[in-house]
């Protein structure tokens, strides 16, 4: 089964929802745009987890970090900057090459550093353009599932990021590796 993880704010969250009108603020329930938006694009197969679903003992960020590198799909909620979305994104493109896609609603101001990327808006106040986003965003998972797209990783093409469990670092590979060839009867 595929793993797909939601960085997204979560209940209820009263913000301005674009910079040109600093004064103008919304209420958005995000619960309800997980629940009654987001949820039901996801295609079939799935495993989806949020970060306030883990529900494990031990501690948080080490599973919602296990959850932003193992994951097939990361799906990022952009909607109000909300500190924490952006910060496992980064941890996301950072640390893996795989799939992730971006969701923001209208009228949210992106910052610089995401404007190049692709965000699917939708409207959390007009119920009848749902489901056009559910649909494209359902072919943007299906499509992210199948290809690599960290920013990271695109402009890194040679980094390498893996988990050792117990066992030697790159680093302490070469360094036994070069002492072996050193110590080694060739000519």
């Amino acid at each position: 089964m595929k793993r797909l993880f939601v960085a997204m704010p979560y209940g209820v969250r009263k913000a301005p929802l674009d910079y040109e009108e600093p004064d103008k603020t919304c209420v958005i329930d995000f619960n309800a745009v997980w629940e009654g938006i987001l949820q039901p694009a996801v295609p079939a197969g799935f495993e989806m987890k949020r970060a306030d679903e883990l529900r494990q003992p031990g501690l948080i960020d080490r599973m919602y970090n296990e959850w932003l590198f193992e994951a097939d799909i990361v799906l990022a909620d952009l909607t109000f900057g909300n500190p924490n979305v952006y910060y496992e994104l980064g941890i996301r493109q950072a640390l893996s090459k795989k799939g992730t896609v971006l969701v923001a609603c209208k009228g949210t101001n992106l910052p610089f550093d995401v404007r190049n990327q692709y965000v699917i808006p939708y409207d959390y106040f007009a119920a009848p353009t749902l489901r056009k986003f559910q649909a494209e965003l359902r072919q943007a998972i299906k499509n992210a599932s199948v290809q690599d797209d960290s920013p990271v990783h695109v402009y890194l093409p040679g980094l390498v990021v893996g988990r050792y469990h117990g066992q030697n670092l790159p680093k302490q590979k070469f360094k036994n590796s070069r002492n072996a060839y050193k110590n080694s009867k060739l000519p």
